[in-house]
């Protein structure tokens, strides 16, 4: 496998790790294999994760969804790319499309009820982009393990922070935080602990992604504006149609 192939797969396993751990998603003790190929990363245990991914549903819908309609593989970098942090293979999906993958894949017997996907899919009156932010803010949870509260919310979504101190296995971060109220939601800024998780080496200074409380990868400052920008684009979006 070609090394961008790699560390496309490193990148989808160190976003995927802690929810499939915390067993909200994917198959039952799929990290292991995740934590695996990022120590080891093996032909053999590539080959493994990839094959892990599809048991990933909601995810996974996404991903096929950005694929499709740009002419890429499911596990492509710069699909996981814009799932998780977004770029500009999310402006060539349609509102049409974002809605019959509501209703065809995340509308399935273990993922959302057909009525829940349906009334949700309708809802949509102008374009979003599909990644990761949307389906936080907008779809929410699939699991009953999760309530849809505002600290889910916010340990769920991607944040950036920048590196304020390191301290045994924890970062001292500045970064983003989300709040909600009756005029919707908002984004405003937050000093936190975070745990390292795999985050190999962190600096201070250094502006990192965060996911579930826990340090995922070290982002470009243009990877950041992108993960913003989208973030809050869908945020704005959202907001029209959940607090009209």
């Amino acid at each position: 496998m070609p090394e961008n192939g790699l560390e496309a797969l490193k990148r989808a396993c160190r976003y995927a790790f802690i929810t499939n751990k915390k067993e909200y998603c994917g198959a039952q003790d799929a990290f292991k294999s995740f934590q695996a190929f990022l120590e080891k990363p093996s032909e053999q245990n590539a080959n493994t994760v990839r094959s892990l991914f599809p048991s990933f549903e909601g995810l996974y819908a996404y991903l096929t969804l950005i694929a499709h309609s740009n002419g890429r593989d499911p596990l492509d970098s710069e699909v996981i790319e814009a799932y998780w942090i977004g770029n500009a293979l999310l402006d060539a999906i349609s509102l049409s499309q974002l809605q019959r993958m509501i209703r065809d894949q995340l509308g399935a017997p273990r993922l959302l009820p057909k009525r829940v996907a349906e009334e949700k899919a309708s809802k949509l009156k102008e374009s979003l982009f599909p990644n990761h932010a949307f389906h936080v803010l907008y779809i929410n949870f699939m699991t009953s393990k999760v309530a849809p509260i505002q600290a889910h919310l916010n340990n769920c979504l991607i944040h950036a922070g920048r590196v304020e101190s390191i301290h045994d296995e924890n970062l001292t971060v500045k970064g983003t935080w989300l709040s909600v109220n009756e005029r919707g939601f908002s984004i405003g800024e937050m000093v936190r602990e975070v745990q390292q998780g795999r985050l190999p080496n962190p600096r201070e200074g250094d502006w990192i992604s965060i996911h579930w409380n826990e340090a995922v990868e070290t982002l470009s400052f243009e990877e950041v504006k992108r993960l913003q920008y989208y973030t809050d684009e869908n945020m704005q979006r959202i907001n029209r149609v959940r607090f009209p």
